[in-house]
């Protein structure tokens, strides 16, 4: 069972949580993404239900949410649930108040890719990786092989450091696995476990 992720955040930033926050999903991790506000009064139960029952909290903070009330309602709720919280920032000046002593990502617009790698750095530091037996004690991806009539389910283990992955992305390299069924290759871009291409069995 994937851990649990609650996205906190402005309606108007569902368009960059796609582009910063979508990958994490291809790790063992769920995103909880309310689509449309509350409506006006206190915040919904469903709301807080998802909160309490969430792994990580990460409010997205930025010009447009960062005095949305509904945001600071939910910052507030997930502290008093003593919840693992990884701001994501645009901006120093919005760390203010409950989370002015929380260590978080900064949000950079024009390079997508190093957030993504950031607050997956922060994650695989702050939560422990779920383990699915003695072998396999590390972050990994779990993928279902599309390759033929194969349908092998893998689970492709991630024991490199963070640096080194970024390593590998700054020279252009991918991460890949081989399907322990079939042989094909899956290839990931190791910043941030994004889907690049699979190979034929060779």
């Amino acid at each position: 069972m994937a851990k649990q992720i609650f996205i906190s955040h402005a309606e108007s930033d569902l368009d960059l949580i796609d582009r910063i926050l979508s990958p994490i999903q291809n790790l063992p991790f769920d995103l909880i993404i309310s689509v449309a506000e509350p409506e006006p009064g206190r915040i919904h139960t469903n709301i807080t239900n998802q909160i309490s029952n969430a792994d990580v909290f990460i409010p997205v903070l930025t010009q447009d949410s960062k005095d949305n009330q509904w945001v600071n309602q939910e910052i507030g709720y997930a502290i008093n649930q003593n919840a693992t919280i990884i701001p994501l920032f645009e901006d120093d000046s919005m760390l203010g108040g409950l989370i002015s002593d929380i260590n978080g990502v900064e949000l950079d617009r024009y390079n997508n890719e190093r957030t993504t790698f950031e607050v997956i750095s922060m994650l695989r530091q702050d939560s422990q990786p779920l383990s699915i037996g003695p072998l396999m004690p590390n972050w990994y991806l779990e993928l279902k092989c599309n390759y033929g009539n194969c349908k092998r389910m893998n689970y492709f283990t991630i024991d490199r450091a963070q640096n080194e992955l970024w390593e590998m992305h700054k020279n252009g390299n991918n991460i890949w696995w081989e399907c322990e069924n079939c042989g094909s290759q899956y290839h990931y871009n190791p910043a941030t476990f994004e889907f690049v291409k699979r190979t034929k069995p060779s």
